[in-house]
């Protein structure tokens, strides 16, 4: 764990990069988990993994929520223990950990029962609908794990513990990697192998994780007292966590909308769709890394009043995203086709594939850029910003260009590739104006009882 005094005294580039690492590594093996199944459930055919990437905008809104009361809580967290409020600090993540393990019980519930009636809403129908109702509804049994795992990272990281997380997501993406083959093939479960496989490889860690919220002898250590509500604090949570919750989760829907404009362009595209956006996702991570260092640098330093050094630390988290992000897109690119002919054989989908990754790899310093003003404003604890900055490069930007662009119809399916790449771009110019003006800059108002 770096210790506040690090965090808030040590050379930015550091801290940030021992911050980030962790998170990268762990936000790479997280990304397995999809990959894992991506690449055992196209071997059991297109129709499968195209059923998978139907519905997955559907379970990434269960995640954006569970992350968006994590980004509220880290928040909070984080800007108390810059403050030296210790006893604010512990009662918001024991409130976190209640409110995340309600949630998910009551979305959870919902869900299972509408799984089917989901999958037709995204457009899906014989089998195809059947698959991906299948593998909707286990992951919504598996919600509560997801949401207290979110929880105990945000509480561990708003410390400036992020090697925690990553040991417990190493240890239940090999969990998954073991358990898929042999629930999709050995057990014969096909679609279904692979949903349970990652359910149960999260409810392992929590077992282990959850425990140590509460025996540890280091850190916010936890009663079971502090899991009871207390309205207040509560309250404060539910206000900062919403928009960041909204902002993830209507974007979410963005997305689950424009997969009903690709399906109509064939399972080929939206498989390759699928594929692409597992692979981009690969060269995100560092952006992701650093985003989220900021979010404890950033929370830290305004709680503590050093609004300098968290604006330092926004420039220094860029400078580092945009090096790295440019290194990878170069190598990758050249190799685009050769990687993505390792999750198919099928040319159009290859084809497919390949172009929109590029068109992804060509911008990819923009998004470090989108990803770090996130960071940000999640840090500040004015999440509303990086609601607004994620609601518009989906409602105001991609939706509406696809709209435009698939009156072209001579375009065909690249009209998708080059309306998420715009959007990436256009959404930085928004997001610096907010920064420039420096309404995130105010503290949080911290509860003291």
């Amino acid at each position: 764990m770096i210790s506040r005094e690090r965090i808030l005294n040590d050379p930015l580039k550091n801290v940030l990069f021992a911050l980030a690492i962790p998170v990268i590594t762990s936000n790479l093996f997280q990304s397995l988990y999809d990959l894992t199944d991506t690449y055992f459930i196209s071997i059991l055919g297109t129709r499968y993994l195209a059923a998978m990437q139907l519905i997955w905008p559907v379970i990434f809104m269960t995640l954006s929520l569970a992350s968006g009361l994590a980004v509220g809580g880290a928040a909070l967290i984080s800007q108390a223990i810059g403050a030296k409020a210790h006893g604010d600090s512990k009662i918001y993540a024991g409130q976190l950990l209640t409110l995340a393990g309600l949630s998910s019980l009551m979305i959870g519930c919902i869900g299972f029962f509408l799984s089917e009636t989901i999958a037709g809403w995204m457009g899906a129908t014989g089998q195809l609908k059947d698959l991906a109702a299948t593998y909707l509804s286990i992951s919504f049994i598996g919600l509560p794990t997801v949401f207290l795992f979110f929880a105990y990272t945000a509480i561990r990281q708003a410390q400036g513990d992020t090697k925690s997380p990553m040991k417990l997501t190493i240890i239940s993406v090999l969990i998954n990697v073991v358990l898929d083959p042999i629930f999709i093939f050995t057990l014969n479960m096909g679609i279904a192998g692979a949903a349970w496989a990652t359910v149960l490889a999260r409810a392992v860690v929590l077992l282990y994780a959850f425990p140590k919220m509460i025996l540890s002898d280091s850190g916010i250590v936890l009663r079971w007292v502090d899991l009871k509500p207390k309205r207040k604090p509560l309250n404060q949570l539910i206000k900062t966590s919403l928009p960041a919750a909204t902002g993830q989760a209507t974007a979410s829907l963005g997305f689950a909308i424009l997969n009903t404009f690709i399906i109509g362009y064939g399972e080929a595209v939206m498989t390759a769709f699928a594929i692409g956006n597992r692979l981009s996702a690969l060269t995100f991570m560092p952006a992701q890394g650093y985003g989220t260092a900021l979010v404890t640098v950033a929370g830290q330093s305004i709680g503590a009043h050093n609004i300098k050094r968290a604006t330092n630390a926004f420039w220094e988290s860029v400078l580092w995203t945009a090096v790295i992000l440019s290194s990878m897109g170069i190598l990758m690119y050249f190799a685009s086709d050769v990687i993505v002919g390792i999750f198919s054989k099928d040319p159009v989908v290859i084809t497919q594939a390949t172009a929109y990754l590029k068109l992804i790899l060509m911008t990819l310093p923009f998004f470090g850029v989108f990803q770090n003003l996130i960071g940000l404003f999640q840090g500040s604890g004015h999440t509303k910003y990086a609601m607004m900055i994620m609601m518009g490069r989906l409602w105001v930007l991609r939706i509406p260009m696809v709209l435009i662009a698939r009156s072209f119809n001579q375009l065909g399916a690249e009209v998708i590739w080059y309306a998420m790449v715009g959007s990436n771009v256009l959404i930085v110019f928004f997001g610096l104006s907010i920064y420039l003006s420096g309404k995130w800059k105010v503290p949080l108002v911290l509860n003291h009882d």
